[in-house]
């Protein structure tokens, strides 16, 4: 056998075959594939949600106030009467008949009061105990009450079932509305009383006492003098308002119209035993 060499470096044996001369295949294909994905997933994730709520609620409520049961600036155990704010030490003495200022040795009234049928008394005394003459406004049944003398200002009654009168007792009382009637009774109020007052004012309906339209009173024991208005010198009784008037005096009252009662279109206005003197009218 022969041999030789071709260009490329393979050797030709004679009968035509290339290669390896030894005739071995070498087919060792490593392919080392490993694809190591190991992937971590770790999440731990820390949750711890701390909820701790303080609720400690402090209900101490002292506040270091002296208690005072009913407001009056005079505290429990140094009232008289620490359920009526119109009784405590010092208090002024109002015409109602009760120690006002815990002070039994103390007997003088001399504040006019109101005295509601529910509720405290009301001192009067900076409307018609005043130098000046004021208008106490009455909103709620009951009893204004003056104490025996002179007084100035108008009682307005603005509610049924209010009693306009002096303290009892044997003396009387004066009230005088100045530059308007003493007692005004407003439109539609009934039931109203004015009880052995002297009354005198200078209203223009009305100069001692003017009763509304459709409103109702009664006027007993009570002496008029010296009224002046522009219609009613004494009284005015608006329309369809009734006006009882019982054993009284009407007199030296001028006005315009009616010297001593003007009586408005459809009232109903009672005298009974009744004295009218020296009243005039200009009309």
């Amino acid at each position: 056998m022969w041999w030789w060499w071709l260009a490329c470096g393979e050797k030709v044996d004679g009968t035509g075959h290339t290669g390896d001369p030894d005739g071995d295949t070498d087919t060792d294909t490593d392919t080392d594939s490993d694809t190591d994905s190991d992937t971590d997933t770790d999440t731990d994730t820390d949750s711890d949600t701390d909820s701790d709520t303080d609720t400690d609620t402090d209900t101490d409520t002292h506040t270091g106030l002296v208690p005072d049961g009913d407001g009056d600036g005079s505290p429990t155990g140094v009232d008289c009467d620490d359920a009526n704010p119109a009784r405590f030490p010092g208090a002024p003495e109002l015409c109602d008949g009760v120690d006002n200022d815990c002070d039994p040795l103390t007997t003088a009234e001399d504040h006019s009061v109101f005295l509601p049928v529910t509720g405290f008394a009301v001192d009067l005394a900076p409307w018609l105990d005043a130098l000046v003459a004021g208008t106490y406004v009455a909103t709620t049944a009951g009893v204004v009450q003056l104490c025996p003398g002179d007084h100035l200002g108008t009682v307005q009654v603005a509610a049924s079932d209010v009693v306009v009168r002096v303290r009892p007792g044997p003396d009387g009382a004066a009230l005088d509305g100045v530059t308007a009637a003493a007692v005004v009774v407003d439109p539609g109020v009934t039931g109203v009383s004015v009880e052995g007052l002297d009354l005198v004012g200078a209203g223009v309906d009305g100069g001692a006492v003017h009763v509304g339209a459709g409103a109702s009173a009664t006027l007993t024991n009570v002496l008029v003098a010296g009224a002046v208005a522009d219609r009613g010198g004494a009284v005015f009784a608006g329309d369809g308002s009734t006006v009882v008037v019982l054993s009284a005096e009407l007199s030296g009252n001028t006005a315009r119209e009616g010297g001593a009662v003007w009586v408005g279109a459809g009232s109903v206005v009672d005298l009974e035993y009744v004295t009218l003197e020296a009243n005039g009218a200009d009309e």
